[in-house]
């Protein structure tokens, strides 16, 4: 059933992915993307490079601590894996690459894979929560309708909400079973051994959140992070129009992220470009830039993070078919 629900969803992605696409080219003007390159300033896309590199060992930084209590961790060897993720995740069904990360570290760091899933799931929670909270800041100051600021008020009170629902949860893990407990008595889908030990594993992990250091080391990184995106997407802006102003950025950057909910081929094709465009045209963007604009943070977002992870496949050793066969060999070892 599993395997026919992943080609399921593999496969309304590609479709999604596929019309956005198919929709972008139509539309395009050939001769006003054309120039729009012959006005591009390059010289910007090497800081927007920079700040993605920087990132990801930013990336690296807070996925150690999120492993807390557990120290030791070298810092080489997660920030490798990590990037092998990403990779995966770009260019793979099923974001196999959040398989891959847990399982790789495993074998190389001895962590368990149950706690690796669960410090993904909390680092997606720590961005989906940032981004929202970045766009709820922005709505102010940018010329959007009412019904996208009530909505995007309405989105990020639940957000912040289911957050600090989870951290309460973190603190009452004995609340928490009883509320599964109830749960399962009415949806027989949730009685299983292996949501208690999801629900444990994501518990352990927001340990770090709890505890004062670590936790604001965790938050002092994932806003450096996001920082650095900004900065990231706002060069690649001015290398196209100068005039920009740095909200430009931050509604691109939030848009696309949001984007990464709607199902899509691998890499976002398609869905990352069209939330691009619509945040681009708030500005006044047209169409054909705001899509040449589009391709290039594309280029930035996924690109260079697929240079990077292939580097770090090199350093670690690594070919695809070893880790196929490692997630094999993981998944079977779990099932005996």
């Amino acid at each position: 059933m599993r395997h026919i629900r992943d080609r399921w969803q593999f496969w309304l992605g590609i479709s999604i992915s596929l019309i956005l696409a198919a929709l972008a080219l139509v539309s395009v003007d050939l001769n006003e993307v054309l120039a729009a390159l012959r006005q591009m300033n390059v010289w910007y896309l090497v800081p927007a490079a920079l700040f993605v590199v920087i990132s990801q060992v930013a990336r690296a930084y807070r996925w150690q601590l999120l492993f807390y209590p557990r120290q030791g961790l070298r810092l080489t060897k997660l920030f490798n894996i990590m990037n092998i993720g990403y990779l995966l995740n770009s260019v793979l069904p099923a974001r196999a690459g959040d398989l891959a990360r847990p399982v790789l570290l495993n074998q190389v760091q001895g962590t368990s894979v149950a706690g690796g899933f669960s410090t993904i799931l909390v680092e997606r929670l720590l961005d989906t929560f940032t981004v929202v909270l970045l766009l709820f800041a922005l709505l102010p100051f940018v010329p959007v309708s009412p019904e996208v600021q009530s909505g995007g008020i309405m989105i990020a009170i639940a957000l912040i909400a289911l957050t600090v629902f989870l951290v309460v949860l973190s603190f009452q893990r004995a609340l928490g079973h009883r509320l599964l407990h109830w749960l399962a008595g009415r949806i027989s889908l949730l009685d299983r051994p292996a949501i208690y030990q999801a629900y444990d594993a994501v518990i352990d992990s927001l340990a770090v959140l709890r505890s004062p250091w670590p936790g604001v080391g965790v938050l002092g990184w994932t806003a450096a992070i996001w920082v650095l995106a900004i900065l990231q997407d706002y060069a690649v802006l001015l290398a196209f129009d100068s005039t920009l102003p740095p909200t430009a950025a931050v509604l691109v950057l939030c848009f696309t992220g949001l984007s990464m909910i709607i199902p899509a081929s691998p890499g976002a094709i398609g869905t990352f470009h069209w939330a691009a465009i619509v945040a681009l045209g708030v500005f006044g963007i047209a169409y054909s830039p705001a899509l040449t604009i589009a391709v290039t943070l594309h280029a930035f977002s996924f690109g260079l993070v697929c240079i990077i992870g292939l580097a770090c496949m090199w350093a670690e050793s690594l070919s695809y078919s070893d880790i196929k066969r490692r997630i094999t060999q993981t998944t079977e070892e779990q099932h005996d």
